[in-house]
């Protein structure tokens, strides 16, 4: 897997996961990044983030503890070869991993296996 392949997987997660969100959230775009924040009703600073740079290809989640933003976990876009082996791509390169939990895959456009986000 290449950095490329690695935003793509992260920025159609996010799509996927909250295209039929309903609570308040604003999404910022640019050709560099895509960002999700979530608002709690009447508030100005978003309770909860999820951010993936071009750069990194990682979903980094930041969540607001006493009006601070902390990131809280990261998101490594995956390749699933088998139902316990992937290929996941670790902010610098892709490596293979033994995978010892359930994960919610999907199916992407120009990939033959299915794919998934792998949060640590």
């Amino acid at each position: 897997m290449k950095l490329q392949t690695a935003y793509v997987i992260a920025v159609a997660w996010m799509i996927r996961t909250y295209k039929h969100h309903k609570s308040p959230y604003t999404v910022e775009r640019s050709k560099d990044h895509l960002r999700y924040c979530f608002y709690l009703q009447g508030d100005a600073v978003p309770f909860f983030t999820l951010h993936v740079m071009k750069s990194d290809g990682l979903i980094k989640e930041f969540v607001r503890f006493d009006d601070e933003l902390k990131l809280h976990r990261i998101g490594h876009p995956a390749i699933l070869l088998s139902d316990d082996d992937c290929q996941k791509w670790d902010g610098f390169r892709s490596v293979h991993e033994h995978i010892d939990r359930d994960v919610s895959t999907f199916g992407l456009f120009l990939n033959q296996n299915p794919v998934a986000i792998l949060w640590d």
